[in-house]
């Protein structure tokens, strides 16, 4: 078995990511939804860090279900409620290590990616826009060329 259910740690830190950026905005259903650390009642636009880490350990264990239905170690925890995320799962702030926060999230995407809506997931619209914020953090990023860089023979 090559899937498999990621764990809390995993989850937490790559929303304690999302978090740490000032505006973290994605589409759902043609409605925009954005990050924020607690929730204001009555906003459905609002997705709470607890609620943002279930969207993608959710994803996680239904491509894993999909792709091995009588994996009896997955069902067992779920019934036992061991896949609900919890807001005590997420990190305290950190010095984030933005190549590290991409390798986490790539590490999610291969995770999650075989289940039948990944490509129209709420998981793969967070996911994608992580990646997106989080490249040009990357060192190097802003010195590169924007373009082709000029080209010498070796």
């Amino acid at each position: 078995m090559s899937e498999y259910v990621v764990g809390k740690e995993h989850i937490g830190y790559l929303v304690r990511c999302i978090l740490s950026f000032p505006v973290f905005c994605w589409k759902r259903n043609g409605d925009y939804r954005i990050a924020v650390p607690d929730k204001n009642k009555g906003d459905d636009s609002c997705v709470t860090g607890e609620e943002m880490g279930q969207i993608l350990w959710d994803e996680n264990i239904f491509c894993v279900l999909g792709l091995y239905p009588n994996n009896e170690s997955v069902m067992g925890k779920l019934k036992n409620g061991d896949y609900v995320f919890r807001k005590d799962f997420i990190p305290p702030a950190m010095k984030v290590n933005w190549v590290q926060v991409l390798k986490s999230v790539i590490c999610l995407e291969h995770q999650s990616c075989l289940s039948r809506g990944w490509e129209t997931s709420e998981a793969k619209s967070i996911l994608s826009l992580l990646k997106e914020k989080t490249i040009p953090l990357l060192r190097g990023y802003s010195a590169a060329v924007w373009g082709s860089p000029p080209v010498s023979p070796y």
